[in-house]
């Protein structure tokens, strides 16, 4: 009895798989760069903080890409200095961890961001697993 889970074409031609899996190779970092354009161009972000974690879900498209930060108590919330790169969007806010950091607010204007920083990291202390 033939095998019926994998369909006769692959069967046949055994090079089909590495195929398909270049095919995926080159065509995942191509919807990666138009999500990346579309989020660039009328894209958002948005803060969580709990007690356990921190998130930042960047939304372009229709497509949320959230990005975690376990939540410890440790973390620090900065603005970042843009004056290095003037004229260039850059991220204006940094979440610090003991091992990693999440950047964003590229968007946001100096007073926006010390106002965000603020904000933030008043959530942060309310969050704050520890209870310190």
């Amino acid at each position: 009895m033939a095998d019926t889970r994998v369909p006769l074409e692959i069967r046949e031609r055994p090079g089909g798989v590495a195929v398909n899996l270049l095919f995926a190779m080159a065509h995942i970092p191509a919807v990666a760069g138009v999500w990346l354009a579309v989020y660039n161009l009328r894209g958002t972000e948005g803060v969580e903080v709990d007690a356990t974690r921190i998130v930042v879900r960047r939304s372009g498209g229709g497509i949320t890409v959230p990005l975690k930060l376990l939540h410890r108590g440790s973390e620090k919330v900065v603005v970042l200095d843009t004056s290095s790169a003037p004229g260039k969007v850059h991220p204006r806010l940094e979440v610090r961890s003991e091992r990693t950091a999440i950047r964003f607010g590229a968007g946001l204007s100096d007073v926006q961001a010390r106002v965000v920083c603020t904000a933030l990291a008043e959530a942060l202390e309310r969050a704050d697993p520890h209870g310190d």
